[in-house]
């Protein structure tokens, strides 16, 4: 006998983890998610060169928590998985929609920089398509489109970048270049940030991203 299934939505508890102090002179917040098994409590240490008087960075975990080797020691956490994906990805947009509202209610005169990195950067993606008024640019660190968005990112009013390491074991090669081709013709508008390095993030290519970014959003 096959069991049935039954879903229903419950309350929990989610952790966000913030750089920098907020204030009324914030005027722009950067909204970083994780990769897949990663801790935002260490990771979120990556975006420090970002901060300064105007600026934060606010990293929320993914909702769901595993032990990254056996029964103990570190704790990663993960976006999604294949298992009822639908609610999962429900799950966590109405997630972000909540830390986008805590963020319009604590900083009100602050811009909304979107940024995914490798699983983030699905999840990052398809907030985007969902609520492109809410976010001032969009960002897809080490991380390609989800393949099963139902509508273009809008490039024309959101400005879209694409930031990916010259040696990075998942985006490499043929696949990087068959990928940016496909990308230069569905996308429009699509900015290109390619750095030296991996499937990491680099001080030298996040304070490049934070230029351009800037620059694009006071020229608009």
């Amino acid at each position: 006998m096959e069991p049935s299934l039954h879903s229903l939505e419950v309350k929990r508890t989610a952790h966000l983890y913030q750089l920098g102090s907020a204030s009324s002179q914030t005027k722009f917040v950067w909204l970083a998610l994780h990769g897949y098994g990663q801790n935002p409590a260490y990771w979120v240490q990556k975006f420090a060169p970002l901060v300064d008087t105007q600026t934060v960075v606010l990293a929320p975990e993914g909702l769901s928590r595993f032990y990254l080797q056996g029964n103990s020691g570190r704790v990663g956490a993960s976006w999604m998985t294949k298992e009822q994906r639908q609610h999962e990805i429900q799950d966590y947009l109405s997630y972000l929609e909540q830390v986008v509202a805590k963020i319009k209610h604590d900083m009100p005169q602050a811009r909304i920089l979107l940024l995914g990195f490798s699983q983030g950067g699905a999840t990052a993606a398809r907030y985007g398509v969902e609520h492109p008024s809410k976010i001032a640019a969009l960002v897809l660190w080490s991380a390609i489109f989800p393949a099963d968005l139902k509508a273009e990112l809008p490039t024309s009013s959101v400005p879209v970048w694409l930031a990916y390491g010259d040696a990075d074991p998942f985006l490499s090669g043929a696949q990087l270049e068959s990928t940016l081709q496909r990308y230069r013709t569905m996308h429009a508008g699509l900015r290109y940030l390619p750095f030296s390095g991996a499937h990491e993030i680099t001080d030298e290519a996040l304070l490049q991203l934070k230029s351009e970014v800037l620059a694009s959003l006071l020229a608009i």
